[in-house]
């Protein structure tokens, strides 16, 4: 469930979460919740901007030190300037194994749109990958545990307007 935006509250939420951000902004964070972490472990978040990876944004080979459960949050900032426009991938990895990842566009032409997913076929869609061009990763399915997308049916997504790579998987994940 990570998701982005714009600043962190008093009380460490989000401000308001976005899929794409405007031009000027000085920060964008990413916001997941976690169980199964152990103080200690190796953990990384990884901010890539166009494929680049920022070392200065990112957090590197750190410790946890989070506890079991909960939420978290990291951000890459620009006081001074803002931040740069690009498509920024944030990658979480704990000990050396990548978690989850989602991107978000930071200035640029990105009003909503609706996208159709239309399964046409006679076997249920059960995940729903839609990533960005240039991002590194799927990121997570857009369909919840529990659903999916019977043959016939179709379920609608709202998105940035943008180019995207797709992959939709049946049940068996075929």
């Amino acid at each position: 469930n990570l998701v982005f935006a714009d600043g962190v509250t008093d009380d460490d939420k989000p401000t308001e979460v976005y899929d794409a951000v405007p031009s000027g902004v000085t920060e964008v964070c990413g916001f997941w919740d976690f169980e199964g972490m152990e103080d200690g472990m190796t953990w990384e978040a990884l901010w890539f901007i166009d494929d680049e990876l920022s070392e200065e944004g990112s957090v590197i080979d750190d410790t946890w030190v989070g506890g079991e459960t909960g939420n978290w949050w990291v951000c890459i900032t620009n006081e001074d300037e803002g931040l740069a426009d690009g498509l920024y991938e944030l990658i979480i990895s704990v000990e050396s194994e990548p978690q989850g990842s989602r991107a978000i566009f930071v200035g640029g032409d990105h009003p909503a749109v609706e996208f159709d997913v239309d399964n046409t076929s006679s076997t249920p869609i059960c995940y729903v990958f839609i990533s960005p061009s240039g991002a590194q990763n799927w990121g997570f399915d857009y369909l919840d545990i529990e659903e999916g997308i019977a043959a016939g049916e179709k379920k609608t997504f709202d998105i940035p307007a943008a180019t995207y790579d797709m992959l939709i998987r049946d049940c068996e994940e075929n």
